[in-house]
């Protein structure tokens, strides 16, 4: 059977997209980019962002040392951002504010991709499973450094507007 793919774009948000036509199965028509799955936060900085769109699509491209390794850019660029030079400097002036679980949920995937960096690593070794545990842990602490700081700054700062408007 013969496939074709078309250039569309999406009538809610103007974004382009090619889409997979299976022949004569418009019923089965998948989005093949941009990746499904591949967005992440806006409250996310840039480059921490960028990083983590790569391995969210390396992911869905089936290659998981290129996820791990963009999973550890991550990690990386989240030092930098923060201004500290390790996970543990992060994590001590955090203290109080992440669980401790939040350090080794960033460290793993640090850890993963040192392992794969090394010339007698075979990638077979790596499972999807593998993985998208690690994709979730990073989702996790971008979440609770930056998704969760910031939606609560919004919802204090709309809360504090409408005091202001009702309190005599």
């Amino acid at each position: 059977q013969q496939q074709g793919y078309v250039v569309v774009k999406c009538p809610k948000c103007q974004q382009r997209l090619i889409v997979e036509l299976p022949y004569y199965r418009p019923d089965k028509c998948r989005v093949v980019w941009p990746l499904p799955d591949s967005a992440v936060h806006e409250d996310v900085p840039e480059p921490v962002r960028s990083a983590m769109v790569d391995a969210l699509r390396s992911f869905a491209a089936d290659s998981r040392t290129g996820a791990i390794m963009s999973l550890r850019t991550v990690v990386e660029r989240i030092q930098r951002e923060q201004q500290v030079s390790s996970l543990s400097d992060l994590w001590a002036r955090e203290s109080g504010k992440l669980p401790a679980t939040l350090f080794d949920a960033a460290n793993e995937p640090r850890l993963w991709g040192h392992l794969t960096a090394h010339d007698d690593f075979n990638p077979q070794d790596v499972t999807p499973e593998h993985v998208a545990e690690l994709i979730t842990f990073v989702v996790t602490v971008l979440d609770l450094l930056y998704v969760k700081p910031a939606q609560l700054a919004r919802a204090r700062e709309s809360r504090q507007a409408i005091e202001k408007r009702t309190t005599p």
